[in-house]
């Protein structure tokens, strides 16, 4: 009967977030997922041995474990180069986080913390928005939870295979290796030959990693992070100054930001005023994960985007629910106050603020749908035109994979260091679009601008707007 309740409710989880989704199935890709689904379709071009360093170029995968990479290029050898497949791939991904949610939460505590668990992440806007999208973070978010599942439920094979997996997709999630060694290490309830057992098994998939980064670096000349273009090691700034304000931009981001401090004060509420849950030793491995996941970010400079601590989530979703459980324990009071904080989330989830590159939540979609309107003009009406712009608008113009064309539009990168003047006599058109921007977008601008190029098309969505320049009369 139990079995059957949780198959009912694993069911309704996947079978809500596939239809949730299925809108986004035939969105073009948006900003770093060009980046990484381009890639995937490229090794699908090639034979898969090329997944390996060695095999490929150095900068492919841009250093990145190729794990979600292959996934897709199989994928797209059996159903087509498109981002339908890729983002089938994604919401794939979303699901299985969903379910590892609800299993964790019923394991480590009830049904009720599960559930509610579960669709706290479902109607969390940067999950939901990302569940659609395809980059590493949801994956790792998802496998991460089954790895946590899978290590309080002693199952060796299971965990080995999910820790490979996550460590294959995206390198820093060695960090939540690293917590499950700490806890299995110093806090869980083993005997000294099952503790050493227990550091065995976390240090196969650091090993599995270890190989493959030595492995690049010995083809490659590089560790992780091979960009066709320097790296920019300031982004790696570690000064005390800088250290403070990521740390306080890390902590806002997990438990206060789309409206979280209201699961942040259950949470702290409990944590203050009962001893014993403060002695569950699986909250500690849920700390351990979060301070492992989230810390390193803290030395990392400008290099960290939020989505990066997606794995915290699900995580920081079922110590809520937890906490709400044991401070209420009626059944309907309790339920009550569960419903109030779904509808909060929901509610956050409809009223999308734009910010940034407006990835955290569905805002999103209008960023696309604009850029798409200008590619499918300029696919319309200037076909033959040379396009003077910058990422992210070279590839949307250049890969027809990603959803925006048809076929290849000649384009011509306008990024720092190019001579402009001599650029701009040979460019037909100039494409910018200033919000949201990248680093050489504005400068382009200004310098058409300046030059006196007129506008010719322009198409908008508050705060989105991007302008097509012809040269002067």
């Amino acid at each position: 009967m139990k079995r059957t309740a949780d198959a009912l409710v694993l069911t309704f989880l996947t079978a809500g977030l596939i239809a949730a989704k299925l809108t986004i199935l035939n969105v073009p890709a948006y900003w770093d997922e060009m980046r990484w689904a381009g890639e995937s379709f490229r090794l699908a071009e090639w034979p898969l041995v090329a997944v390996f360093p060695g095999f490929r170029p150095a900068q492919a995968f841009a250093g990145h474990p190729p794990g979600i990479h292959l996934l897709l290029a199989v994928a797209a050898k059996v159903a087509g180069s498109t981002m339908q497949t890729a983002h089938l791939v994604a919401i794939a991904f979303g699901a299985i986080g969903l379910c590892f949610t609800y299993l964790l939460g019923a394991r480590i505590f009830d049904r009720w913390t599960g559930a509610v668990a579960a669709l706290l992440l479902f109607c969390c806007p940067m999950y939901f928005a990302q569940s659609g999208m395809f980059l590493a973070d949801v994956p790792v978010a998802a496998l991460s939870t089954g790895c946590v599942y899978f290590v309080l439920m002693r199952r060796t094979r299971a965990y080995l295979a999910c820790a490979i997996a996550m460590v294959l997709v995206k390198e820093t999630a060695a960090a939540i290796v690293l917590a499950m060694l700490a806890y299995d290490m110093f806090v869980a309830e083993h005997e000294r030959s099952a503790r050493l057992r227990a550091a065995g098994r976390h240090l196969v998939p650091l090993l599995v990693l270890g190989i493959f980064v030595m492995w690049q670096k010995i083809v490659t000349g590089s560790w992780w992070l091979i960009y066709d273009e320097p790296f920019e090691t300031s982004s790696f700034s570690t000064t005390l100054g800088t250290i403070a304000r990521q740390g306080w931009a890390i902590a806002t981001c997990v438990f206060v930001e789309q409206w979280r401090w209201l699961m942040s004060v259950p949470l702290a509420m409990l944590l203050l005023a009962d001893p014993g849950a403060r002695r569950r030793r699986e909250l500690w491995l849920l700390g351990l994960i979060a301070l492992c996941g989230s810390v390193p970010y803290a030395f990392a400079g400008n290099f960290f985007l939020p989505r990066y601590l997606m794995p915290i989530l699900p995580l920081f979703f079922v110590a809520t629910a937890w906490a709400v459980r044991r401070l209420i324990q009626s059944l309907g009071p309790r339920t009550l106050v569960a419903a109030g904080l779904l509808s909060v989330m929901v509610w956050s989830l409809a009223a999308r603020p734009f910010s940034g590159t407006a990835e955290l939540n569905m805002r999103y979609l209008d960023v696309v749908r604009v850029h798409q309107a200008m590619a499918s003009a300029i696919e319309r009406d200037f076909a033959s035109a040379r396009v003077l712009t910058v990422w992210p608008h070279l590839p949307e113009l250049g890969i027809p994979q990603l959803g925006y064309v048809r076929a290849p539009i000649s384009v011509a990168d306008a990024k720092e260091g190019v001579d402009l003047d001599r650029a701009l006599a040979n460019a037909d058109l100039v494409w910018v679009t200033v919000v949201p921007s990248t680093r050489d977008m504005i400068p382009l601008r200004d310098r058409v601008v300046g030059a006196g190029w007129r506008v010719v098309r322009t198409f908008s969505a508050a705060p989105v707007v991007s302008e097509l320049f012809a040269p002067p009369r």
